[in-house]
């Protein structure tokens, strides 16, 4: 993209404001989608110094559940996620 880091932080970070911030993800949040299966899967995003997890939680139909952007890898972030 021809961007510094900087800008490229600042363009993720205004993405997962919209996304948190739209009525759609407040719907899915409010409302319990039921399966028998859950499959959570993590990945780290690295920009400039700073690493952070991405953290997806899926349905047996492939149904994104939940996601999370997490600063820090740790005992609390995938329970909080689930």
């Amino acid at each position: 993209m021809k961007c510094s880091n900087s800008t490229i932080s600042r363009l993720l970070l205004q993405i997962v404001e919209a996304i948190n911030s739209s009525s759609l993800t407040q719907l899915h949040w409010a409302l319990p989608t039921p399966a028998k299966v859950l499959f959570v899967d993590e990945t780290f995003i690295k920009t400039d110094k700073s690493k952070y997890w991405l953290i997806v939680v899926v349905n047996e139909e492939k149904r994104v559940l939940a996601w999370d952007i997490a600063k820090n890898r740790d005992s609390k972030t995938i329970p909080w996620v689930l």
